[in-house]
């Protein structure tokens, strides 16, 4: 942060003549939106795996996540809190309730990859002589692919299937448990609806954090092209998930400073500024998860009944 703020690519100058309050209640009603569409997805996850489980009270979990993202290296320290508290409420399904987790956020990088090659694909003709976005495109395509072979690939095999066996036959440290994690993955096959709708809440969700970013592009006079937010913001987002500092702060601001930069060739305030504050209104909002961790406290584990 001290570096950017030094080479001027953050100008706290220019982030305070655009914290207008009618941009202040627009991009506090965009974060709600954003924070409800993801807690969405995920529940959608939960129900589908038949888990009781309301709407408002893992809307609770979600925004206490989203307190503990800011005290936790990466903006995805937050799922860990969350999964620590959906499986000590569902001790006898500790691998589904873990796996509803870690599928939201892969479903959520999907989208983000997803929308990241439409940007490129977009404006094809500007950019393919552009070596490093051309090397990040490719990077992408595999990784595109990648994750959609492995959900149709394993989705897809059962506990017949020949190299399931032979691996069931050894006894190592860890097999079982990964066995258990494929065998509650392969659950979601009957559950494909959940799926496509948790892809499409995430695709939701990314629009509105892309719409946030050209509101306050357009505030600080940088009108840009709808592929260039769709390439930068989500690549900036997936570099801010990476666990080197609490929230993503600092990393959030190079990376998005970054990816502006290497689509537009032009310094930007657009990026850091938009990462910037993002991250305080989000701050912000997790101050209740924060209060609702206070007053929730420690969930303890169920006490088992006494034998008859």
């Amino acid at each position: 942060m001290y570096w950017m703020l030094a080479k001027g690519n953050l100008d706290l100058a220019a982030m305070k003549s655009v914290l207008t309050p009618n941009l202040i209640i627009i991009g506090m009603g965009i974060l709600l939106i954003m924070i409800t569409v993801n807690h969405w997805r995920w529940w959608l996850l939960l129900i589908a795996r038949k888990f009781d489980v309301t709407f408002l009270k893992t809307l609770a979990l979600t925004y206490i996540g989203l307190f503990f993202n800011f005290t936790m290296p990466g903006s995805v320290g937050g799922d860990f809190v969350k999964g620590y508290y959906i499986c000590r409420n569902h001790p006898e399904r500790k691998v589904d309730a873990a796996l509803t987790i870690l599928m939201d956020r892969v479903i959520g990088i999907f989208a983000m990859i997803s929308l990241a090659l439409l940007g490129v694909l977009l404006s094809w003709n500007e950019v393919k002589r552009n070596l490093i976005i051309l090397n990040l495109f490719w990077i992408l395509l595999v990784l595109f692919w990648g994750v959609l072979f492995f959900f149709v690939f394993f989705m897809y095999q059962n506990d017949q299937a020949r190299w399931i066996k032979k691996i069931s036959t050894y006894s190592f440290w860890g097999l079982s448990f990964l066995l258990n994690v494929l065998k509650s993955f392969q659950a979601y096959r009957n559950q494909l609806g959940a799926i496509f709708w948790a892809f499409v809440l995430s695709i939701v969700s990314q629009l509105l954090a892309i719409c946030l970013f050209m509101i306050i592009g357009r505030e600080l006079g940088e009108d840009l092209g709808l592929q260039v937010y769709l390439f930068a913001v989500t690549l900036g987002y997936i570099s801010s998930a990476i666990p080197l500092s609490p929230g993503g702060v600092g990393v959030g601001q190079l990376a998005f400073y970054f990816f502006f930069k290497t689509y537009t060739g032009q310094d930007l305030q657009v990026g850091t500024i938009g990462i910037t504050l993002q991250q305080a209104g989000m701050f912000s909002l997790g101050l209740v998860g924060g209060l609702l961790y206070l007053i929730q406290g420690k969930p303890q584990p169920q006490q088992e009944e006494p034998a008859l």
